[in-house]
């Protein structure tokens, strides 16, 4: 049975805010095709209105035979999704600089620093459909870098500059354990929780009736984008989904 987490406040919070914000739907392993069919609707939605996003996720068939990548990897694929969305840093000298850095980046907070560097330079919105079942467990972040703490400071670092820049991250998790550290005031902020339990047959009419179907949650500020910023994913080994698959999962 589903929480209908589609209807949370947090969520349509996270929806309709005019800054950057974040979003972490935490379900469990028996809502992981509900989620699934979230995220696909999420991107269509985004797809349709021309607004870019960056996408680390998998297709059902994926799921099953991939190996679960590092957040270095991670970080990786974002920074170069975004650079294919984003053309606009092409001045000899930005190249260069992109370059070397490129060539020097080791940890996760130096690749996070790739990725700031470009979305910074994004005046419009994008947004970041993250999976995180998708990262190896087994993989320590070096010096206690955390994912969340990054895009939080990022976040009050636009602020504070009146960079226009607008990144919303939705986070997904349905089994795995999230990979930083949730104060009470995080969860409270960000988790929206989308457990499903087990439903007893005499209920599965009704529960298929409430069941996730596209656009049930509707994103509220996405804004038709000019035709040149049309998204781009980047199909790399192990995580990026291509296109034409984003309709095959669940």
């Amino acid at each position: 049975m589903s929480n209908r987490f589609w209807l949370s406040p947090k969520l349509q919070l996270w929806s309709e805010s005019q800054s950057s914000s974040i979003s972490i739907i935490k379900g469990n392993y028996l809502s992981r095709f509900t989620l699934r069919d979230f995220c696909v609707d999420v991107v269509n939605q985004l797809r349709t209105s021309n607004v870019p996003f960056l996408l680390a996720m998998r297709t059902a068939i994926e799921s099953s035979t991939s190996t679960n990548i590092s957040t270095v990897d991670l970080l990786k694929s974002l920074v170069r999704q975004a650079l294919q969305v984003h053309q606009g840093i092409k001045t000899e000298k930005g190249m260069a600089l992109s370059c070397a850095r490129f060539q020097t980046a080791v940890t996760e907070a130096e690749w996070f620093q790739l990725l700031e560097s470009v979305l910074a330079e994004m005046a419009y919105e994008v947004y970041l459909v993250i999976d995180i079942e998708i990262l190896d467990q087994d993989f320590d972040p070096l010096d206690g870098f955390s994912l969340l703490s990054a895009f939080t400071q990022f976040f009050s670092r636009l602020s504070s500059r009146g960079i226009l820049a607008r990144v919303k991250v939705l986070f997904v998790s349905y089994g795995s354990s999230l990979p930083f550290y949730l104060s009470e005031d995080d969860f409270t902020n960000f988790v929206v929780s989308a457990k499903t339990s087990l439903t007893p047959a005499r209920h599965r009419k009704r529960i298929r009736q409430e069941a996730y179907v596209p656009q049930r949650f509707k994103l509220r500020r996405i804004s038709t984008q000019s035709s040149s910023r049309s998204e781009r994913t980047v199909s790399l080994s192990r995580n990026s989904v291509e296109d034409e698959e984003l309709d095959e999962m669940g």
